[in-house]
């Protein structure tokens, strides 16, 4: 719409003169060729009012504040004149008009929607609502309804006069003139933030009012507790038969104190809620065990968790003598499966060794991914490697001596020469340094899954398998397992001998160790392997 005139002019009614002599302040709206007249709800004496200002005359206090509020009344219509331009539909005075006084029959106002939500909410009770939730938006909706006219002098208010100071004026109003506490303040405000939201989901407001408002911060309250002493003048009180009011409160209390349920819960228990267990409490952890598994679907892993905070709170009661026994103290945990240990294969490493990357990221990736298989270090170990954790042996054979992150034991592993290759391509002199410049653990994630992709590995590679190839590696050329614990950095040869599990070549030497150091059929001699014919034939079980 192109809009050719536009003006607000502000005139005295002077056919209108009250008792007092005071006529009231009328305004026109004038769009291209269409006018729309409103009143200011302001007044003042002729002899004040100077026409060509559209203003009052002099500096008396009366002068001031009508002044100011005829230069905020013209903020307004502005305001509303430039929101209909930038919607780009057509419209008139009376349009301007409508939207900057939030008429009662065209618009939905503050008010209107306030109430509205709180028949819902009261509607809702019962249903998926509590009853103590509708309190805090009748109380909110009544001290709205008493701020809007001492401020603003009206009735009501529309969405499209709301600004962002309306929020701070009203924060200051119940927390200065109504003296209500921060936390009560902070609801009532929430509440506003969510009217406006809702006004402008459905709407009735060009704008989410008050979006970045931030609520005042919640005070801190520390948890006040009764002493033993307290609670146990409280649990031996005599208490008058005829005092039925004390003796339920008292009974509610010890209640809630001996099982930790709030006042809310406490009334709406049923005997629904009630249960009883044939088999005793003893059948209380198992009940709690299979519930985690079948409803919840928790791991063997998280079952136990659970299971030992459980037992860690009950122990807590038995400490406190609100139990006598820990009827969990005999319960089972979950038996948890052994964990697999993925591995490369040796052609594997062979095509990653013989398949450099032209990208710099990846090829940093390439070589750490290399120099974990042939150390055994994890990637955060491989981070915290300085040049002070290599050393030499009176050979001049480097190896590294690094306390792992995980474990706090130390590893001590003599460098492959493929790592020494690998190691002389990076920092291994100055100690302020770390001798790997790694990214983040994600981006280097995602770098070794294209190294699996470059490679041709239909499963996904992933950074760790590098330390378990390590681990399968040495089980599968014969190396103590004492050995590979100290090089791995393991706590214990548990640990370890889950890797001589992964390997079916492992199996398949050792039986081969056992059938080459045998005796030889029609001789009666023992042969190691190294001593047999050249014709035995080991694959059809024949000798030649």
């Amino acid at each position: 719409m192109k809009v050719e005139k536009f003006k607000v002019l502000l005139y005295l009614k002077k056919s209108g003169t009250d008792k007092s002599g005071k006529a009231p302040i009328m305004g026109r709206i004038t769009v291209n060729r269409t006018m729309a007249q409103f009143g200011c709800k302001l007044s003042c004496r002729p002899d004040l009012w100077n026409a060509r200002e559209s203003r009052l005359d002099g500096k008396s206090r009366e002068a001031v504040e009508t002044n100011a509020k005829l230069d905020k009344l013209l903020l307004a219509v502005n305001a509303a004149f430039d929101m209909l331009v930038e919607r780009g539909q057509d419209f008139d005075a009376t349009a301007v008009k409508d939207l900057f006084q939030g008429s009662m029959e065209t618009q939905m106002t503050l008010l209107r929607m306030t109430d509205r939500i709180c028949e819902d909410l009261k509607a809702r009770i019962g249903i998926d609502r509590a009853k103590g939730t509708y309190p805090g938006y009748y109380y909110m909706r009544k001290t709205l309804g008493e701020f809007i006219p001492w401020q603003f002098k009206t009735k009501d208010i529309a969405f499209g006069q709301l600004t962002e100071q309306f929020i701070h004026d009203y924060q200051n109003y119940v927390m200065d003139v109504k003296g209500l506490a921060v936390d009560t303040v902070r609801h009532y405000l929430a509440i506003l933030k969510k009217v406006c939201r809702i006004a402008y989901k459905e709407g009735y407001a060009e704008r989410c009012h008050f979006a970045n408002f931030t609520l005042p911060q919640k005070t801190e309250r520390t948890p006040r507790a009764l002493s033993r002493e307290d609670f146990e003048k409280i649990r031996d009180v005599e208490i008058p038969a005829w005092r039925t009011t004390h003796i339920l409160v008292r009974d509610l209390f010890l209640f809630a104190c001996y099982t930790g349920t709030a006042y809310a819960d406490v009334v709406s228990v049923t005997r629904e809620n009630l249960y009883t267990d044939d088999n005793g409490t003893e059948d209380f952890g198992n009940s709690y065990k299979a519930f985690l598994k079948r409803y919840k679907n928790f791991s063997p892993s998280q079952t136990n968790k659970c299971l030992c905070w459980l037992s860690k709170l009950v122990y807590l009661a038995v400490d406190y003598e609100i139990l006598r026994a820990n009827p969990l103290e005999d319960m089972e945990y979950e038996k948890k499966p052994a964990p697999k240990h993925r591995h490369i294969s040796r052609a594997e490493l062979k095509n990653i060794l013989e398949t450099p990357m032209l990208d710099p990221m990846q090829e940093l990736g390439r070589r750490a991914f290399l120099f974990s298989t042939f150390t055994g270090l994890a990637y955060v170990d491989i981070m915290l490697l300085h040049p002070h954790h290599i050393g030499r042996t009176a050979d001049g054979r480097r190896y590294i001596r690094i306390n792992r992150k995980k474990t706090n034991v130390e590893a001590f592993i003599p460098l492959h020469p493929i790592a020494e290759q690998i190691l002389d391509l990076y920092n291994t002199t100055d100690d302020t340094k770390p001798v790997f410049p790694l990214p983040s653990r994600d981006e280097m994630w995602f770098e070794i899954h294209e190294l699996g992709v470059a490679i041709g590995r239909e499963e996904n590679l992933s950074y760790h398998q590098a330390r378990h190839s390590f681990g399968t590696f040495l089980i599968s050329e014969g190396i103590p397992i004492e050995s590979i614990a100290k090089m791995m950095g393991h706590s214990g040869i548990r640990t370890t001998q889950r890797y001589a599990e992964v390997t079916d070549k492992k199996i398949s030497k050792d039986m081969d160790n056992l059938m080459a150091v045998r005796m030889m059929y029609g001789t009666g001699k023992w042969y190691k392997r190294q001593e047999l014919p050249k014709e035995t034939d080991f694959d059809n079980g024949q000798i030649g």
